[in-house]
């Protein structure tokens, strides 16, 4: 049985071997190592210090700045990262066209592209697809409810085939003068390589009349001198690719903004659960300092009561102030480094202290 011949021979591996597919960027991060590598060399290397919040991995921490400064920061480094690699390759039949050269070259460019990922343990994913792109923007445009899609083309057997699939018309390609005339949109997109549409025969057909040309062929189906006709909007994939470049910037912008917002609702809510987390301790010192107040007050009740309700009033009042504010200081504190080593240390001094539980 007859082997088939190898797409790349040993001597051009053994070359693509020597090849790496770069990342354009790092990703900062905090401490690296959780993927291990076949390769030696730097995957990571320090970025910087950012201070430590509640719920960090505290295997990230510069403990010895620690040590000096008595505050925690995380460790921050510059991580490299697997490169994914996505590639499409065009097997559709403008790819096969003429001597079949085209496809050869891409399938062999798409192999190397493969090999060098594999070689190295980066993520590779290949998709081959053979719908045409003129077809797929048709099908999704007849999906909007167009009141009717013809089709045309050099080989009317394939105009009858694509107008089933979609759901439109199939005409013969010397009708497209005449198909035009009734036209609000023409899309294009063939593998002739030549000029199919020219100015004369748009402006024969529209008259001025207002008129949409996509081109998405490569080589251009349209002649460019129809741009300048009164009424016709020609746009190609320089157009389309500007338009989804704009739409992925305005996304972009809206998702920065969103992940502004999101970033301080996260540390509104981290500071609220470790300000939780000392309430009841809180609750703790403020009922001991009361209840003291309370038992001074009922220590001097003999003395006090000659006051009327006016002086009593003001009395307790001025008791209330200077418990409140003897009791300011630590209670911040406490809610301040909830979470942190430096917290747990005053909760544990103020429990000793005051004998609380």
């Amino acid at each position: 049985m007859p082997t088939a011949e190898p797409l790349l021979d040993r001597q051009f591996l053994e070359r693509l071997e020597r090849l790496t597919i770069h990342w354009q960027r790092s990703f900062a991060g905090l401490v690296g190592g959780h993927n291990t590598s076949r390769f030696a060399g730097g995957g990571q290397e320090f970025l910087d210090h950012r201070n430590f919040h509640h719920g960090d991995d505290l295997r990230a921490v510069n403990w010895r700045a620690y040590l000096r400064l008595e505050k925690l920061f995380l460790k921050m480094f510059q991580i490299e990262p697997r490169v994914p690699v996505h590639m499409l390759l065009d097997n559709s039949s403008s790819m096969r066209s003429g001597d079949g050269s085209k496809f050869d070259v891409a399938r062999k460019i798409a192999a190397s592209l493969c090999y060098i990922g594999l070689v190295r343990l980066d993520m590779i994913a290949l998709q081959p697809f053979s719908t045409d792109l003129g077809e797929g923007i048709v099908a999704a445009l007849s999906r909007t409810g167009l009141d009717e899609v013809v089709v045309a083309n050099r080989t009317y057997e394939r105009a009858v085939e694509l107008a089933e699939r979609v759901g439109g018309r199939a005409r013969p390609f010397s009708a497209l003068g005449e198909a035009l005339a009734d036209a609000d949109v023409l899309l294009t997109s063939t593998g002739s390589g030549t000029v199919l549409i020219d100015a004369d025969m748009v402006e024969r057909a529209t008259a001025g009349r207002p008129l949409l040309v996509v081109d998405v062929a490569v080589p251009r189906d349209v002649d460019a001198a129809v741009a300048h006709l009164p009424g016709i909007t020609l746009l190609d994939l320089d157009d389309l690719r500007d338009w989804a470049a704009r739409g992925v910037a305005e996304r972009a912008a809206e998702a920065a903004k969103v992940g502004h917002i999101v970033a301080e609702e996260v540390g509104r809510y981290g500071e609220e659960m470790a300000a939780r987390q000392a309430a009841p301790l809180v609750a703790q010192l403020h009922e001991h300092a009361d209840g003291i107040r309370q038992a001074e007050l009922e220590r001097f009740g003999a003395k006090l009561a000659g006051l009327d309700e006016r002086q009593r009033a003001a009395v307790e009042a001025l008791t209330r102030a200077i418990v409140a504010k003897l009791v300011h200081e630590p209670t911040t504190s406490l809610k301040r480094d909830a979470g942190t080593p430096r917290g747990d240390r005053n909760a544990d001094a103020l429990r000793d202290l005051f004998d609380l539980t």
